[in-house]
């Protein structure tokens, strides 16, 4: 019977799959161990994704925080009554523009992250539940309650560790 607890460990890591453990676990069954070398791919790919983000995010700290003090400093012009500094608050609201684009593009990958979770998500269940069928040779009620949980598992583990939880990292 097929190890469950090798991929949910492996995943619940979430650094990367032991080329060797997965080796091991499927080199019987060489349409498992091809769809394993796909989720591999997946979760390689979400690394590199966040990898990206992470860069976005360190690149434009700087202009965050200037931008941040600016925004303190129109706050005490206006206070004072002076507002005759018009290039001042243009350049201010094109620096605005400019985060929102930033803002923009780390929203965007975030979408990106959660569809490769997703894709994984679904990659791992057809995996489970077809090597299942195939060990147990049936496709009648001779699949248990049990591996089904488990595949539930691991699916929650997946949802559980979603990307969306780097939301909280960038100012919105």
């Amino acid at each position: 019977m097929f190890k469950y607890n090798i991929i949910g460990n492996a995943l619940r890591m979430s650094s990367s799959l032991d080329k060797q453990i997965v080796e091991q676990e499927c080199s019987n069954d060489l349409q498992l161990f091809k769809g394993m070398k796909l989720l591999k791919a997946s979760i390689d790919g979400k690394h590199n994704m966040q990898s990206r983000l992470e860069f976005v995010l360190q690149s434009h700290q700087t202009e965050i925080k200037n931008l941040e003090i600016k925004n303190c400093i129109i706050d005490l012009r206006q206070a004072q009554g002076q507002f005759e500094d018009i290039t001042f608050t243009n350049a201010f609201l094109q620096e605005v523009q400019q985060i929102n684009l930033v803002r923009l593009q780390f929203l965007s990958i975030q979408l990106e992250l959660l569809q490769v979770s997703y894709n994984m998500a679904k990659l791992l269940a057809l995996i489970l539940v077809e090597s299942i069928i195939r060990k147990t040779n049936s496709i009648t009620y001779q699949v248990s309650t049990s591996a089904f949980l488990e595949v539930g598992k691991v699916l929650l583990s997946l949802i559980v560790r979603s990307p969306i939880r780097y939301q909280t990292t960038f100012p919105l």
